[in-house]
């Protein structure tokens, strides 16, 4: 009997691009019932070629897209396992088959939250074959997802510009912030007029998102639209932007308004009133100094390098040690004295940039003995960019077997990178065991892990649509 559930053409050219040549004919019955979304038919056909074709991946990717398809994701997982053992090793073309599988599926769910994210994934990854599917949301009742579908399609769909400039006056924050970083993005200066009144947005997160789309213009004709930013602006973070952004452009206003940011009114001249409160902006304000001033910034760097803000203090020193090699011993066991783990982790961060190799490699060496585990992984880092691998590498080992689970997981990321074992069986458990977010959290440390591994590709068949797009973004991205 006929399946009633048709596959959509975009569907049906995922699970046909993933054929192989020359399959036996029952094989390629299969695949022709597939494309016709006759699931029974293609299940019964691929089990037929299989009786003769023990190891023909054309009917394993069959049965497993049907699988996929049907919904019944444990399915496809468990015919995915059956295949692997058969075949002896992980066939690429078929967990990617799956990972498109899920996120066609994303594309479909009724959540707004679930078809933006699905829709971002296509269009980082460039999936042409869901190109179909991402239109179909230009259309959405949902500003959100509306605005992602516009954004991913703003250079290749007629409608799409027009549509993303609808969205500015969108009353949902979020659905403005997208589009504006995508205009920025991919319009460029020729979308000022749409991105300046952004500055001026409500909310936070819409204002970032102008400040980091003017940012990539790197435009000296909007230093002063900027500065202005850098100066008003009540949130924080949106003033550290468009400090980060001044950065690249540089200028005399640029420069005096970073030694504003960082005036305590103590050296001759200085006045207390645009002193800037956040750590943020006063880190962003001697990167300026550091990268766009001259000699004259010394007499601040000093004073800053003795700040009792430990992180200020640090990052002054980094920049002054540019200009004149000095002795930061003291600072940095001041900073390494503190009964603040982040702090102690701050000085070995940048104990490389203000120290000798061989006298930084002792300061690791002795933050190895560190009662917090946070401390000891970034003595290990630090370390292991040194060239003392034993010794970091069996400190990122020892965090293999933390009960620290944060601090578990980012040790095997750090050793997933290298190819160890230990590390990826680690990953491959940690991708289907505990909450949906810590989950989450194991499937994106894979990330820059050598291997796929079978925890991996379990994840696609996750009963967390998040969990499942997760390992499809990031599958699809190796």
């Amino acid at each position: 009997m006929r399946d009633r559930t048709l596959l959509s053409s975009a569907l049906v050219a995922i699970t046909l691009s993933f054929g192989c040549g020359g399959p036996p004919e029952s094989a390629r019955l299969a695949q022709h019932y597939l494309a016709q979304g006759q699931f029974d038919e293609a299940d019964s056909a691929a089990d037929r070629a299989l009786q003769k074709h023990p190891k023909d991946p054309t009917a394993w990717r069959v049965k497993i897209r049907v699988a996929m398809g049907r919904g019944t994701l444990d399915r496809g997982v468990a015919l995915y396992r059956e295949w692997k053992t058969l075949r002896g090793k992980h066939d690429s073309s078929a967990y990617r088959m799956m990972a498109m599988s899920d996120l066609w599926h994303g594309l479909r769910v009724p959540s707004p939250e679930i078809q933006a994210r699905s829709i971002r994934i296509v269009e980082l990854h460039r999936i042409e074959k869901l190109a179909d599917e991402v239109r179909r949301h230009l259309g959405s009742d949902s500003d959100l997802v509306a605005a992602a579908a516009a954004a991913a399609l703003v250079t290749s769909h007629p409608a799409a510009p027009r549509i993303a400039v609808d969205l500015l006056t969108s009353d949902n924050p979020r659905a403005r912030a997208i589009v504006v970083r995508s205009i920025g993005k991919k319009a460029g200066r020729i979308a000022r007029a749409d991105i300046f009144p952004a500055l001026k947005d409500p909310d936070a997160g819409v204002r970032r998102a102008a400040v980091s789309a003017i940012a990539l213009w790197k435009n000296s004709d909007d230093r002063k639209r900027l500065i202005n930013v850098a100066r008003t602006d009540k949130d924080g973070q949106v003033r550290a932007r468009a400090m980060r952004a001044l950065l690249t452009l540089g200028g005399d206003a640029t420069l005096a308004l970073a030694r504003q940011k960082l005036s305590q009114g103590v050296l001759p001249g200085e006045s207390k009133s645009h002193y800037d409160s956040y750590l943020g902006v006063r880190l962003a304000a001697i990167a300026i100094l550091d990268k766009r001033g001259g000699g004259d910034v010394v007499p601040m760097l000093e004073k800053l390098r003795d700040s009792e803000d430990i992180s200020i203090a640090l990052r002054a020193a980094i920049a002054l040690h540019k200009r004149h090699k000095r002795d930061n011993t003291a600072l940095l066991q001041r900073a390494f004295q503190s009964d603040k783990a982040a702090t102690r982790s701050a000085a070995i961060n940048s104990a490389s940039a203000l120290l000798s190799n061989a006298q930084a490699l002792a300061f690791g060496g002795r933050a190895l003995l560190d009662s917090d585990g946070n401390v000891r992984l970034a003595a290990a880092r630090m370390l292991l960019h040194l060239g003392a691998e034993e010794q970091a590498l069996a400190e990122l080992r020892k965090a293999l077997r933390s009960e620290n689970a944060a601090l578990q997981l980012q040790a095997a990321g750090d050793l997933a990178k290298r190819g160890a074992p230990q590390a990826l069986a680690l990953l491959s458990t940690l991708a289907t065991s505990g909450s949906p977010d810590e989950r989450e959290a194991a499937i994106y440390a894979h990330r820059d892990a050598s291997l796929v591994t079978d925890g991996l590709i379990s994840a696609l068949g996750d009963n967390s649509i998040a969990v499942r797009l997760a390992a499809a973004d990031v599958i699809l991205g190796k």
